[in-house]
């Protein structure tokens, strides 16, 4: 698998933006953006990247939630590749709902989808274990210091997370951490331990964003 961090717009506030592609550019793997920005400054270098012959550059669009950093880019991609596009929310642009639970092909490797409100009630995280690589969005995974609330539901993800062997962690604005599996658990626990120390709050999941 090879995950390339797409260059975003200096000039604008944006998300990173990450294409997973497979290791040997097979006519099988299915090219995947992570994330497409605000503005998708991305395609002006796409040409540039080799994704592989005989396919889209970008086959597929999976957003990590609906923020318009992470989406506003949304339909300049797909007047673009015309890549199928899978979100927790329907907004325009999205072809297929996810609801966590999932399996999604990206690159050559295969990503669980994990429904994790906390930041918006639509975030997701997406898993390969076989990488020991997560796409975390804007979900909050290292805090240093207790405070705040937290969402019932969020704690309940939070607490199968910890269980995942990882070692890779891209986030949607912060560099990504790489670790060894037990530094990078050590990190989750801590996170943990603080937010079972903060409010819980309990609240039914709606397919809303929140501010």
């Amino acid at each position: 698998m090879k995950i390339i961090e797409l260059e975003t717009n200096p000039g604008k506030y944006s998300c990173k933006c990450y294409l997973i592609l497979g290791s040997w550019n097979a006519i099988t793997d299915v090219n995947t953006v992570v994330d497409v920005g605000t503005d998708a400054y991305f395609l002006n270098d796409m040409e540039k990247i080799n994704t592989g012959v005989g396919k889209k550059a970008i086959q597929q669009v999976v957003l990590t939630h609906c923020h318009f950093d992470h989406s506003g880019g949304l339909k300049k991609v797909k007047d673009r590749y015309q890549p199928k596009v899978l979100a927790y929310n329907k907004i325009e642009g999205v072809d297929e709902m996810l609801v966590g639970g999932e399996t999604l092909k990206m690159g050559d490797g295969f990503f669980d989808v994990i429904h994790f409100p906390g930041h918006s009630q639509d975030s997701l995280c997406f898993y390969c274990q076989a990488e020991r690589t997560l796409f975390a969005g804007d979900t909050q995974l290292v805090i240093r210091s207790p405070g705040g609330s937290f969402l019932e539901s969020y704690l309940h993800a939070f607490l199968k997370l910890v269980a995942l062997p990882i070692e890779k962690i891209y986030f949607g604005h912060d560099k990504p951490l790489f670790g060894e599996e037990k530094e990078i658990r050590k990190i989750l626990i801590d996170t943990l331990s603080i937010i079972r120390k903060s409010q819980i709050v309990k609240k039914t999941d709606e397919r809303d964003i929140l501010p």
